[in-house]
This record gives structure tokens, sequence and C-alpha cells, in this order.
């Protein structure tokens, strides 16, 4: 358990550190497909969980045939869902007097928790176990894409059969941005009103995306 732990720590790592890498100012801006982006990093995830090396050299034992999908190019539907900042987060989960826990969180804090944020690790947490979280954890895929972005969002891929893959993006310099993506476990994907009861709480905006 602990090797397999480890493993999980060292790709966690790997790809954080995946969205630092220098950005070249001198590119031309170019458009930004994030629909188009999110499905390749969905078949990067595919790959990962189907390959028989990569499981056994990261330990993973679970049964993931009910997971996948038949055909991750093709999602029955799609959803983008704004992130929220941190105070927003924080605001919608704390009890009591926030503003005073608020203020009395000191800056630092504030600061790291507002670069590394994931509103969707929160969710499977929470909404899902330990085995959903652990398979999220190990079957994460990060690459980078030219473009620009305004602002940090997510896009949910929803498949006829399987589990739905989460895809964040996020802006890295002037013309890229990174993209993130792993399985969603925890939240009923059927319809959009659904996807809406588990975020509109935390600020977030859904709504239909279109190839």
């Amino acid at each position: 358990m602990k090797k397999f732990l480890l493993k999980i720590g060292c790709i966690v790592l790997c790809v954080c550190s995946f969205g630092l890498v220098s950005c070249k100012k001198d590119k031309a801006e170019k458009t930004a497909n994030l629909y188009e982006s999110g499905i390749e990093t969905a078949l990067v995830v595919e790959e990962m969980a189907k390959s028989e090396i990569y499981k056994e050299y990261i330990g993973v034992e679970y049964d993931i045939t009910n997971v996948l999908a038949e055909d991750y190019r093709a999602p029955i539907s799609v959803y983008s869902i704004s992130s929220p900042t941190f105070e927003e987060f924080f605001q919608a989960v704390e009890a009591g007097d926030v503003e005073e826990k608020w203020d009395s969180l000191p800056d630092s804090i504030k600061a790291q928790m507002e670069g590394g944020f994931d509103l969707f690790h929160f969710i499977i947490v929470n909404y899902g176990g330990e085995q959903q979280l652990a398979i999220s954890s190990v079957f994460q895929a990060s690459l980078r894409f030219d473009g620009k972005i305004d602002a940090k969002i997510a896009y949910v891929y929803v498949y006829e059969t399987g589990t739905p893959i989460v895809v964040t993006f996020t802006p890295i310099c002037d013309h890229g941005y990174s993209a993130m993506g792993s399985f969603l476990f925890g939240v009923d994907c059927t319809s959009m009103e659904k996807i809406e009861e588990v975020f509109k709480p935390f600020q977030c905006e859904v709504a239909l995306v279109t190839a």
C-alpha cells in the first residue's frame, strides 16, 4: 500500500509540474479549441486506463472495466463548468462567521490554495469514495496546448457508457494553456440540471458545449 501511495504521489508531482514549462513569447496568438483539446486529453486517460504495463507498474488492482467508455471521441454531451476562486469555494462550504474565518486565514495559505485549488478533487473525495479517488488520481493526464484562454474552466465529457471525464483548462502563459483530465466520480451527469445541483452551490456556471 505504501508503495502504491508513493507512486501516486510521484504521478501527481509530475502532472502538477507539467504546467510549469516556460512559454515562448514570440508565438502568434492561436485560437484555443477547448473541445478538441479535451477529447485529446480524454484519449490519453483512456490509454493509461487500458495499459496493463502501466497498471502493473502503479499497482492498480481495481477492476475498472465498468469505468471505461466505448468511444472517447464521441461523447453524448459536453458541459462547461466555470471555476470558482478559492474564496468563493471557502464561503460556500464554511459555516458560522465565514468572513471572520476568511480574514483570519493567513495570506500565504490563501495564495497557495488559489494556485492549486481543485474543486473536482473535493467533489470526488466527498461524493465518491477512497477507491474512486485512487482511480481518478492514478489515471490523470496532463497536456499542453497553444492558444489563449482568459480564465480557468472545466469541460465534463459524458459518454453512453462508462464514467465521465473532466478536463480542466488553465492558462499558463500569454499563448498557451494546460489541460488536465481524469475520471469524474460522484456526480450524476445524466442532465445539466443534475450537474447544476452539485456545482451551483460553489458559485459555478454550467453550460452545454457543442463541438
